[in-house]
């Protein structure tokens, strides 16, 4: 592991696996909602691109800021010394996580986003019909929060997401602005959960890695045909039946 970056809001590390064919793809994943940040926790699915062979740059948050440091800018120039080294370079993250794979797109030159229900900002006046986030957001100092200008016009976008929640609103502002959403129908907002139940999660992230501008609609159609093996699924569609 490689430090790269380590500031007092945020940090990055680089983690690149032996492997007998080096990945010309590298992944910037970016670190989700946790109950108890810390800047020690393991970046956005580490383990899994790590046993994977999937070189990574894994971007951490002190705290739940949906990455709103003015170290953030700092921390780019970093990175960025590190992606040029490779062909491609994709974005990874859920919910929040997600966020900052799409924020920060442009900024990182990303090739493509692999996000999963990602939110378009948390900030309730740009994103009509969710509050979810608006505690959250009235404490924070944003920084850099627009997509007009974060969200790469180049890139490649493939979003999933819930459009039984109110992920739905972010997805529509995003498919807006050319993005890929392709919709898991009561997964509920961990779809990355969902697609792991289904066996998916890994296929996706393989996929990812091999050819960033592959077209997952074939994928997302297994997963939709195998939403039945999902708890998951199971629950919420159990919960929209009662309602």
């Amino acid at each position: 592991m490689e430090h790269l970056y380590s500031g007092r809001d945020m940090r990055a590390t680089l983690l690149c696996p032996k492997t007998e064919s080096p990945s010309q793809t590298l992944f910037v994943t970016f670190s989700n909602f946790r109950g108890a940040p810390s800047l020690e926790d393991d970046g956005f699915g580490q383990d899994l691109l790590n046993k994977m062979g999937i070189p990574a740059i894994h971007i951490v948050t002190a705290g739940n800021t949906w990455f709103q440091s003015p170290e953030v800018f700092d921390l780019a120039q970093t990175v960025l010394k590190t992606r040029s080294k490779f062909a491609k370079a994709v974005g990874y993250g859920s919910s929040m996580g997600g966020y900052g794979a799409m924020m920060f797109s442009n900024l990182l030159r990303l090739d493509a986003t692999l996000t999963l229900s990602p939110q378009y900002s948390i900030q309730p006046e740009k994103v009509q019909g969710d509050s979810r986030w608006a505690n959250i957001a009235s404490e924070l100092n944003f920084v850099f929060d627009d997509m007009n200008i974060g969200m790469s016009a180049t890139a490649r976008h493939n979003l999933f997401y819930d459009p039984c929640t109110a992920d739905n609103i972010h997805a529509q502002l995003f498919e807006k602005r050319g993005a890929n959403c392709f919709a898991l129908p009561h997964s509920g907002h961990s779809s990355a959960g969902f697609l792991q139940q289904v066996g998916m999660l890994t296929e996706i992230v393989i996929v990812a890695a091999q050819d960033p501008m592959t077209d997952f609609k074939s994928i997302h159609e297994i997963a939709l045909e195998r939403s039945a093996r999902s708890a998951l699924y199971a629950f919420n569609l159990g919960q929209a039946q009662k309602s």
